[in-house]
């Protein structure tokens, strides 16, 4: 490849591309308008994987560049500029979530912290799958720090790549596989990524696994390699017909682009295989997002990029790209922190005028005083000092570095020192389930007695006794009709709000109710098992159903439930 034969010609350096940086802001746009609910844009998530695409793109692009020049790459200026780019305005948004958690909500903190942690070391993605944390939960406050995730990934490749690609690169080269070849592995490597994520996905269960997992969700940033290898050693033909040609792919692959961003949902609803909103995503949708942004990207890139690369490289555009790391760090908390109806007492477009003007102001702060300093060299005078013969210079560069440190240990110590109120939903969901292992509630409150009404239980449940009087009803009585325990056969199915009741529902209902509940659960997971339930031999002859919380669900879903139950009370 140094050489330059004619099987994988140099490669030469890769110049700035303003297109890139609009394709980043339709990007970032994406995902903004998804997280701040926006119903015609309700497949945004998939920003994320354009974002991908990019990433491997453009980082095996300078590893190309490295390779054909020096054939090697100097991995530790590699990293170097990656943590130059990257961690230090990471590190000023976990300071300021955490500063924020430390005054206003401490329960929250509490809550969050061990997110903090996993961010801190770029594992967000694998601290989420492995604590069961979903990233469809929508009951509660979410955490501020969720969407690191696709960072964690992105980092992680950014650590692995340079190890990997060079040696395989070079091995390609020697024995002649040439750049179509070399590209054919790296997608090969992106469709076995496809392939674990769909063989690991069930529709009955929460996706969140397979979408965090790097080794799952590999497929976008593969592909945007294997475009780097293909397409930058070429000398671009710039005949007419060729240009045509270009601009055709990347308004057709715009059109698709923006097509499913705007008729994919994510995770809420679905209720079988045959209309599972989502499922073709994790069935190899998201390779297939990855290779029309491929198809995309390489249009825009070209010497002459026509009308979409022009309208991509209008300033506008190329400011939010610029921004585009910015704004995705920010977006999110400022979502999670202006709940309409929570946190605002206004809503509509009024709200989400807010939330993006907050967005747009603290990512123009970040851009301007944090990554743009940083990035222009502005820690080099400093670590100059810190390496010069003289004391009084190392000591001048040496105290406002010892000072951060020292603040940052003594915010980390009062993060892991605090502690919080017990909060009330989550010690009412392990009163639950501690009520439903052990098929009783009475540790948990006083049992109910007759004609007395349970102050915390709401409206009374079941049949009255006709043997308790009735009060007469006077300006200063209020009526309440006795309870009594109801010893049927049942089934109750539900999220969390029923798990929280279990306590009450467990002595109205009786020892012979099967009660199913569990936090996150989804409509379609809980219509999926009614059906399991009143499919065996002996159904219970009552159902109970109490879901929808946690996200949308169809009419569709909702009647093909009804009607399966047509016959139960």
């Amino acid at each position: 490849m140094a050489n330059g034969t004619d099987r994988c010609p140099a490669v030469r350096p890769l110049p700035r591309l303003p297109a890139i940086d609009g394709l980043r802001a339709v990007a970032v746009v994406a995902v903004v308008l998804y997280h701040a609910g926006v119903s015609w844009m309700p497949g945004g998530f998939l920003g994320v994987d354009v974002f991908f695409v990019i990433s491997g793109f453009l980082i095996t692009s300078l590893l190309l560049t490295e390779l054909a020049g020096t054939s090697t790459v100097d991995r530790g200026a590699f990293w170097a500029r990656r943590f130059r780019r990257l961690l230090p305005a990471l590190a000023v948004l976990l300071v300021v979530v955490a500063v924020v958690g430390l005054v206003a909500d401490r329960r929250d903190l509490v809550r969050f912290r061990g997110d903090l942690a996993a961010a801190c070391t770029y594992v967000t993605n694998w601290y989420l799958a492995w604590s069961h944390r979903s990233y469809f939960d929508t009951i509660g406050r979410p955490s501020p720090l969720l969407h690191l995730w696709s960072l964690a990934v992105e980092e992680q490749f950014y650590l692995v790549w340079p190890l990997v690609f060079p040696p395989f690169i070079m091995a390609a080269t020697r024995r002649r596989f040439g750049r179509p070849r070399t590209a054919a592995m790296l997608i090969g490597l992106a469709v076995l990524s496809a392939a674990l994520m769909a063989a690991l996905f069930r529709p009955a269960n929460d996706p969140s696994r397979v979408y965090f997992g790097t080794d799952t969700h590999a497929a976008p940033i593969l592909v945007g390699a294997a475009l780097a290898v293909w397409w930058l050693p070429v000398v671009k033909d710039g005949r007419a017909s060729r240009q045509r040609t270009g601009s055709i792919v990347g308004a057709l692959s715009m059109l698709a682009l923006l097509a499913v961003m705007m008729l994919t949902h994510d995770s809420d609803g679905a209720g079988s295989d045959t209309h599972f909103r989502d499922a073709w995503l994790y069935r190899g949708g998201f390779l297939a997002v990855a290779v029309i942004t491929a198809a995309l990207l390489a249009s825009v890139t070209r010497p002459l990029p026509g009308p979409l690369g022009r309208a991509l490289t209008h300033p506008l555009m190329v400011w939010l790209g610029q921004r585009s790391y910015a704004i995705y760090l920010w977006h999110w908390p400022v979502m999670v922190m202006t709940r309409p109806g929570v946190d605002l007492t206004i809503d509509g477009n009024l709200v989400l005028a807010v939330r993006l003007l907050v967005t747009l102001g603290l990512a123009e702060l970040s851009f301007r005083l944090v990554e743009r300093p940083v990035r222009r060299g502005a820690l080099g005078p400093l670590w100059a000092r810190l390496r010069s013969p003289g004391i009084l210079r190392r000591f001048q560069a040496a105290v406002p570095v010892l000072g951060a440190l020292v603040l940052v240990v003594a915010l980390g110590a009062a993060v892991a020192r605090t502690s919080a109120p017990q909060d009330e939903i989550e010690a009412s969901l392990r009163a639950g389930a501690a009520a439903l292992r052990n098929g009783t509630a009475s540790t948990v409150r006083a049992p109910l007695t007759a004609g007395v009404a349970d102050p915390t239980a709401g409206a009374p449940v079941g049949p009255t006794s006709s043997a308790a009087p009735t009060p007469t009803p006077t300006p200063t009585t209020v009526v309440r009709p006795p309870i009594t325990e109801v010893d049927l056969p049942m089934l109750a199915v539900g999220d969390s709000v029923m798990l929280g009741a279990a306590p009450v529902l467990t002595r109205r209902l009786g020892r012979q109710a099967t009660i199913q509940a569990a936090v996150n659960r989804q409509f379609f997971q809980g219509a999926r098992l009614v059906r399991d339930m009143i499919g065996r031999p002996d159904p219970a002859p009552v159902v109970i159903i109490h879901l929808g919380n946690n996200g949308r669900f169809t009419d569709r879903e909702l009647t093909d439930l009804v009607d399966d139950l047509s016959a139960v009370p």
